[in-house]
């Protein structure tokens, strides 16, 4: 196998990782959406609610899940900037 096939096989491998990182991470932006919006409704019915107990741990667990994924879509951006300046700077 020669050099120019390892760094073709090589650079494939880059752009593939890169395309599944960025499904990846565009899946996490839309659950974050949704949980943003969730607790967005769970607010709006603490207010309503004579009896918030319930409400205000489920909200809690939405600020949870949310803090959670920020840190995962994070990491995930970093790893893809990383990929993709490697990969050009390959090219």
């Amino acid at each position: 196998m020669s050099i120019g096939e390892i760094r073709r096989r090589t650079r494939q491998k880059r752009v593939e990782e890169i395309e599944r990182l960025e499904k990846e991470l565009e899946k996490l932006l839309k659950r974050h959406e949704e949980l943003k919006q969730s607790l967005f409704d769970t607010s709006k019915k603490i207010k309503g609610s004579p009896d918030a107990t319930l409400l205000v741990d489920e909200t809690e667990q939405i600020k949870g899940a949310i803090s959670e994924i920020v840190v995962e879509i994070k990491e995930l951006d970093c790893r893809l900037h990383r990929l993709k300046k490697r990969a050009e700077s390959k090219n």
